[in-house]
């Protein structure tokens, strides 16, 4: 079987990792949802790699969950309250840097397994694969979530966070 889109670099990803997606918690997730959130990843990924900011506004919601944010501020010092909700320019401008190194969202970068389910009708959760069970000293795996709000009939990426 053969895909139109197999010689373009960003389709061929997509289109594997639309054999691969799985549904979770017994919620069905559109084709339609699936392939624009997947999308949107790949390129939030892009933008993870080589950041610029009007790649990232085009991709983000106005204000963003972000945990891993708070888990580097309370390792400098600062006090933090949660939710950890951040501006999309704060999140550009202070963290997305930082979060580059992160080994969870290198490890994402792989997409070796994805799964997504409706947090609710507007929110889209993704959590990929960054450790396999017993991949690494006999953990149980571990997933970094990634969460998409519809906005004017498309998926803005709005939360960051780490399971376990």
């Amino acid at each position: 079987m053969t895909f139109p889109m197999a010689n373009n670099k960003f389709w061929l990803p997509v289109t594997v990792l639309l054999l691969r997606v799985l549904a979770s918690r017994g919620q069905v997730v559109s084709n339609a949802d699936s392939t624009a959130v997947l999308q949107t990843t790949n390129k939030l990924f892009a933008v993870f790699k080589q950041p610029t900011q009007q790649q990232f506004d085009a991709l983000a919601a106005d204000r963003i969950n972000c945990s891993l944010c708070a888990d580097q501020d309370a390792q400098a010092g600062s006090r933090i309250e949660l939710p950890y909700m951040v501006s999309r320019v704060r999140f550009f401008r202070e963290y997305l840097q930082r979060l580059r190194g992160n080994t969870h969202v290198k490890r994402a970068y792989l997409m070796r397994e994805v799964r997504m389910f409706h947090q609710n009708p507007e929110t889209l959760v993704v959590l990929v694969a960054t450790w396999l069970p017993g991949e690494y000293q006999g953990s149980e795996g571990a997933q970094l979530e990634l969460d998409f709000t519809k906005k004017d009939h498309k998926y803005l990426f709005s939360g960051i966070s780490t399971i376990p």
